[in-house]
């Protein structure tokens, strides 16, 4: 496009003389939100800050977070009951970071504006800037450096070498055809800082920020309004210091590099005439760098042994952005044998040579040693050397030139505005380019600092020379000489004379930009500003004295050697380069709270107030959940806001009057459906402790990593198919011992975890979209052609045409990959035998009586003793019976038992091999006689061998062969007696058969779990922001990932998940779901994305339409805001039928189908429902009559027309589905009545913890650094209290997560220390009084999985 020699332009803004405010809003309870109304959109938008892990959070919903406005956003928070602590305003967001506990949004809080060229575009620099620090509650670990890195990230110098234009792409040489959106990478300098608004689709909020300056000056000249501009654009290509960013690096980048633009233009409002001249500037593009030997003198230069590797690259890189023209390079390195730079020039010269021989590119070199120039003759006439050396390149480059037709746009309708791309005051501007700058100069010196300002500045001063004599004004000469001089002409005149000709207040604002400019690149790679400045200086007496250029040497110097290694860390994090090294703990970044609104309570939970359950939920919650006290335990299930993976809960303890009206124990389960869910927690015991503390636990992918024993997968889990998780299921037990029962208060539950995030762009996703469903429509077209070969005889089958999706798709964009086919359609409406490709069926599955083995496993539960051995032998059972984890996980439950004691994989823990020998001599006792009751021998005393199993001493003769003991974790055998020999004999037996069998169910149930994964590709694959939910008929309520499906629901082995009827129509999944063949009926529960008045349903048939076979009787439709519906009532009926004969393109009678493929047909409710689910109960036609028969063989099915045809079957099947209506925005306040009030407060009188009576401690003892022996005098010991200590260092990485506790050999029980702030007490109570004196702790795991040392807890036991 920049090669054309005229264009035009239609900017893209629609929102007319409005400029851009963020205001940044914290709330008292530590929220954060941003209200942001940019310039180019009428609307405003609310992006939350999460308080927890930091996580941006927009989904761009009328009414949640979009509006008209920026006054009806901040009413909407007023209205959700936020009280508004601070309120910052934000004229630029720069970008926004996150490192472990903390983030950062960075602001630009005062900006200076200057325009550029037309209609109200404006380049802003930036002057005032703020770091904006928000403390995140979430427990990130955290790591000694990072605090220093933080700091420096925050000291990167922003104000007054930053500047950005919202409206206009100033990242490529004026005029841009490209959209802001589309800029230039190279010279962007917070791309990654902006990452978290691109992640959400908000990337255009965040400015696209560049380095540098960008300053222009308004003359008056003969009385015509000029303006000059000059940008100076760094590149990040090669971020850095003087010393640590010289010459090229790996990606063809040279240091301190530059685009450099000086711009002009002048004329009316309606017709404007600009030019334009570009050049670059930068270090020598050449593997070199410079060695600092002492503090004084010269440092030495270093080159690499191939120093023009990448050089080739870098020039490539110029011919890419240019074009195919010349390229000037104008190289002042000192000549002279004796210096330094003399080698660098002359590996540079060479280099040029063998650029020119690789790659077919115009360059020419210039040498001019400035230095060596200026000593000998002085500046004049090295500046006019300059000037006649490069003449006749800049003559052959030139100017590019232009005209801007401005066009008002008051006539036009508001609709016509809407569709074309008005600039910022509303004005419509065609740019026509009469001349194109071809080709472009290159400056170097060492460093592209004092030389590169001073040359660029003469040559520029030609340029303005040039721009006068083309415009006809702006010279001290004639209208006559001015006219009949030739371009480029004043090249030849001496300095003296173009200073003289060329209008003074030009020159002076000249002198004042370039001396500006050089500072601003200075201060960016020396941390000074520039030397030998003042050669210009002298053209302007507005520009203030100069520092000494000796002691800005000094100071340089001094920057050099102690400020360049933070400086250059600075570029480095400001770029997001080596995150590992300045930021090692931010893998945990994708860490996000999943249950916030629009989480759903499924379930009523009693309570005292009139509080909807999604209050445990919310964010701000101002009552604590009070219980009535009748209830000895409450379930509390939780349909999360889109299907992810939790790693992660908290629970906020909230005590009334006393510390046990707070839960006692909880059991966590999890699912995907609120009827399937597996167990994740049981029987958790959770630590009293004081009135508001936050205590976190970690999710465990199964037991096994909760316990680190990694003997098998106890939980059945895959971790490379693990399951998305949508409902959790909490259940809180009160304290049992509570003599009084009071109300049980729960506080606030959260859970953290990572969805699928989006892997590509919102526009790479379309394009993958439209190649994923043309590649679904090559698979099925190679399908319907091989079941044409197979069945030559049919007369018709379905084409390519009438498989295609149909909705969602743009006509206008070639499908990639059928438009190489060319298949016509051979339908005839007279023929009536409709073929299915295979994979539309399945085979009737094999009757399996799953009640008789779950009996069976009941049986064996009651009878089997339960130890190490016997939890094997279970296990083995369960896996011959084919019973699921997920089954025999709620048998248990069902029967009181605790699955804990059923997990073989919790009896395997790592013994210290000297704990164990203390134990084993506490166990000695003095015999005489073999403890083997099938042996008489008498053994004396120093012939007695101890078992190590089972500490008790045999003779020789009733001794075994040493054997591994896998509950120890020992890799060593070990000696045992031989009656505990075949006790591990048979568990090694029984552990290998359960892994083998393990394996094979898991290898079963692969084809569910893919079906997960299946819909984890389609979450990452589009972003939810960036879909339109809204639609003339009402919001879309049913998209998924937002709405889900409540209730498992029976599905074909190849068929979609039922969640696919929910996928929005421009999905890149072309499928359909569909019921297995004997379900004759089944029921979905639609949950909806959030609280809303549904109106409409709409049914989007898929590719197999409907005929007389395959029909449904008229669906029912319930609704309800609870489930199960406490007033259960059909609130339509909705014949599909008769819905379809009303619309247009009906099936004709000569039709075999009732319903035709690819069409829609939609329902209106008799009366709105304001609901959070819809149930659809679907049946077959008919059903009721055997209609159904099994098909012999495995010969391919089809359907016939005749419903009355035998040796064919039916099946239930849907497209898409979509629900529409109307959203509701938030959680209402709730309205407590003063009684219910007084009721509250007085359950809620908080007091002092209760503190129990200390056990007296006689000794403390700590071994191996990972157990702590506790000697208190003989009483009943009910339980510990533990404080909870961190390094600083590492936070709460060392932290310890799991305590064994044993008293003498027997074990107490295992406790899950949760993550909480450093020195939080927790009180932990036994199950039952201990009576003894000796306890032993052992830490078993710690929160950073055995990579950092645990930081041992202050612990005490209490009566």
């Amino acid at each position: 496009e920049r090669g054309c020699e005229k264009g035009r332009r239609k900017d893209r803004m629609d929102s007319h003389h409005r400029t851009t405010i963020h205001s940044v809003v914290e709330t008292k309870n530590g929220e954060m939100f941003i209200v942001s109304s940019i310039a180019s959109r009428p609307d405003t938008q609310i992006i939350t800050i999460d308080p927890s892990t930091g996580v941006l959070i927009y989904q761009g919903i009328k009414g949640i977070d979009l509006f008209p406005s920026e006054q009806e956003a901040s009413q909407f928070l007023l209205n959700s009951g936020k009280q508004i602590k601070t309120k910052t305003r934000a004229l630029a967001l720069l970008g926004y970071v996150k490192y472990e506990s903390e983030a950062y949004l960075v602001i630009a809080t005062k900006i200076k504006r200057c325009p550029l060229v037309y209609g109200g575009h404006s380049i802003s620099t930036i002057e005032e800037s703020q770091w904006m620090k928000i403390k995140l509650s979430y427990p990130y670990p955290t790591n000694k450096d990072t605090v220093k890195n933080t700091n420096l990230m925050k000291d990167f110098a922003i104000d007054n070498l930053h500047f950005f234009c919202e409206t206009f792409d100033i990242t490529r040489p004026y005029p841009s055809t490209h959209d802001v959106s589309l800029y230039n990478q190279e010279f962007c300098w917070n791309d990654w800082l902006a990452s978290s608004f691109e992640k959400i689709g908000l990337r255009s909020w965040c400015v696209v920020l560049l380095q540098g300056l960008a300053c222009s000056r308004t003359l008056l000249i003969a009385d015509t309004k000029v303006d000059l501009c000059l940008m100076i654009k760094k590149s990040r290509t090669n971020p850095g210091t003087r010393y640590r960013a010289r010459g090229i690096n790996d990606k063809g980048g040279p240091g301190n590099e530059c685009e450099c633009e000086l711009l002009f233009w002048t004329g009316t409002d309606s017709n404007i005439q600009f030019k334009s001249y570009v050049w670059r500037r930068g270090t020598v593009p050449l593997w070199w760098k410079s060695q600092l030997k002492s503090s004084v003198g010269e440092p030495d230069i270093l080159m690499r042994e191939n120093p023009t590797e990448g050089t080739e690259k870098y020039f490539k890189h110029l011919v890419d952005s240019y074009g195919p023209h010349t390229i000037l390079i104008i190289n002042m390195l000192r000549s002279e044998v004796k210096e330094k730079e003399y080698v660098l020039g002359q590996q540079y010269n060479g280099s040029i040579k063998t650029v020119k021989q690789h790659i077919n590119i115009d360059l020419k070199i210039l040498n001019l040693d400035w230095h060596c120039s200026m000593k000998q003759f002085g500046l004049d006439q090295t500046v006019e050397t300059l000037w006649t050396q490069a003449k006749s390149y800049i003559e052959q480059m030139g100017i590019t030139a232009g005209n801007i037709s401005v066009t008002p746009t008051n006539s036009l309708t508001e609709s016509v505005k809407k569709q074309l791309n008005l600039s910022p005051n509303g004005q419509l501007a065609f740019i026509t380019l009469s001349d194109r700058q071809k080709g472009i100069c290159r400056f170097n010196c060492a460093d592209s600092l004092d030389r590169t300002n001073v040359v660029t500045f003469f040559i520029s001063m030609q340029v303005a020379v040039e721009i006068c004599r083309q415009v006809k004004f702006g010279l001290k000469q004639s209208e006559s000489e001015i006219a009949s001089a030739l371009p480029w002409s004043y090249l030849s005149l001496s300095l003296d004379s173009i200073t003289k000709i060329l209008n003074q207040p030009m020159l002076e604002t000249l002198a004042e930009l370039f001396v500006d400019a050089g500072d601003v690149i200075s201060k960016l790679y020396t941390n000074s500003v520039a030397m030998h400045s003042s050669l210009m200086c002298n053209y302007s007496p507005n520009i203030a004295s100069r520092p000494l250029n000796a002691l800005l040497a000094i100071e340089r110097r001094f920057n050099n050697i102690y400020h360049d290694k933070d400086r250059q860390a600075q570029y480095e994090i400001l770029l997001g380069l080596k995150k590992k090294k300045y930021f090692p703990m931010l893998c945990t970044e994708k860490v996000k709270l999943l249950s916030r609104y629009p989480s759903w309570v499924i379930e009523s939970v009693p309570c005292l107030l009139p509080l909807p359950p999604e209050y445990l939920l919310a964010s701000d919650t101002t009552f604590t959940w009070l219980c009535p006290s009748e209830d000895q335990k409450v379930d509390l299930y939780i349909y999360l806001p889109e299907p992810c993976y939790v790693t992660e809960f908290s629970l906020t303890v909230m005590n009334g009057n006393s510390e046990e009206t707070s839960p006692h124990m909880i059991d966590v389960f999890m699912g995907n459906y609120y009827d399937t869910s597996h167990v994740v927690f049981q029987e958790l015991r959770l630590p009293r402790c004081s009135n508001g503390t936050k205590l976190f636990y970690t999710i465990p992918s199964n037991v096994d990593t909760l316990f680190d024993s990694h003997l098998y997968d106890f939980q059945g889990t895959d971790p490379n198919l693990s399951s998305l998780t949508r409902v959790v299921h909490l259940i809180f037990h009160r304290h049992s011992t509570t003599s009084n029962p009071e109300n049980m208060t729960i506080g606030k539950i959260e859970f953290y975890g990572v969805s699928p995030e989006p892997e590509v762009s919102p526009q790479e996703s379309k394009i993958f979209a439209r190649q994923q469903i043309s590649l679904q429509k090559v698979k099925r077209l190679v399908a319907t052609l091989e079941t044409l070969k197979e069945n030559s005889h049919l007369d018709t089958i379905f084409t390519i045409d009438s498989l295609q999706l149909g909705q969602g798709k743009d006509k206008s964009e070639p499908d990639i990959l059928l438009n190489k086919f060319t298949i016509h359609d051979n339908y005839e409406p007279m023929k009536s035998n409709l073929k299915r490709s295979a994979d539309d069926i399945e085979t009737e599955p094999q009757e399996i009586n799953v009640e008789n083995k779950i009996d069976e496993y009941r049986s064996s539960v009651s009878k089997q003793k339960i130890d190490f051995l016997g939890t094997l032998e279970l296990e083995c059972l369960r896996l011959s019976l084919n019973i699921s984890p997920q089954q025999r996980d709620a048998l248990l439950v069902q029967l009181g038992h605790s699955i804990d004691k059923f997990n073989p994989c919790l009896y395997v823990y790592h013994r210290d091999e000297k704990e164990e020998a203390t134990k084993r001599k506490s166990e000695t006792r003095l015999t005489l006689s073999c403890n083997n009751p099938k042996c008489s021998n008498t053994i004396s005393f120093f012939r007695q061998t101890q078992c190590l199993y089972c500490y008790k001493k045999f003779c020789s003769n009733c001794m075994a062969p040493p054997i591994r003991i896998i509950e120890y974790q020992w890799l060593k055998p070990q000696t045992v007696c031989k009656i505990c020999h075949s006790t591990l004999a048979r568990q090694e037996e029984f552990l290998e058969k359960i892994k083998i069998m393990s394996e094979q169910q898991k290898f079963a149930q692969r084809d569910t779990k893919e079906t997960q994964k299946l819909l984890s590709q389609f979450q990452r694959t589009f972003c939810p922001s960036t879909q339109s939910f809204q639609s003339e008929d009402g919001d879309s309520l049913a998209d998924f990932p937002r709405a889900g499906i409540l209730l498992s629901v029976p599905t074909q082995l190849n068929s979609s998940p039922v969640e696919s009827i929910l996928f929005p129509l421009d999905s890149p999944i072309d499928t359909y779901w569909a019921a297995p063949i004997h379900s004759s009926a089944v029921e979905i529960v639609i949950v909806l994305s959030f609280p809303s008045l549904v109106e409409k349903l709409l049914l989007f048939t898929d590719r197999l339409g409907y005929t007389n076979l395959d029909m449904l009787d008229p669906i029912q439709i319930l609704a309800g805001d609870r489930y199960p519906a406490r007033f259960s009532g059909v609130v339509g009926t909705w014949n599909l039928k008769e819905s379809s004969s009303v619309l247009e393109g009906s099936p004709s009678e000569s039709s075999p189908y009732l319903i035709e493929p690819h069409t829609h047909i939609q329902y209106i409710l008799p009366e709105p429902v304001f609901c959070r689910y819809i149930h659809l109960k679907i049946k077959l036609a008919g059903a009721s009559s055997p209609q159904i028969p099994h098909a012999g063989g495995s010969a391919p099915l089809t359907r016939k027309s005749s419903a009355s045809s035998s040796g064919y079957r039916s099946f239930i099947h849907l497209g898409r589905i979509r629900v529409l209506g109307r959203s509701s925005p938030a959680i209402p306040v709730p309205l407590v009545s003063p009684s219910e009030m007084k009721t509250y407060e007085s359950s809620m009188r908080t007091g002092t913890l209760v503190q129990p009576v200390p056990a007296k401690q006689i000794t403390q003892q700590i071994r191996a650094n990972k157990i702590i022996e506790l000697v208190v005098e003989t009483t009943h010991v009910a339980g510990f209290w533990i404080v909870v200590r961190q390094e600083e260092a590492i936070g709460v990485a060392s932290q310890v997560k799991l305590l064994l506790v044993s008293h003498n050999k027997a074990k107490v029980g295992h406790f899950v220390i949760p993550k909480v702030k450093p020195q939080t007490r927790l009180c932990y109570y036994f199950q039952h009084k201990v009576h003894g004196n000796r306890f032993t702790f052992e830490i078993v795991s710690n929160y950073s999985n055995g990579a950092h040392e645990t930081c041992l807890p202050r612990l005490n036991l209490f009566c």
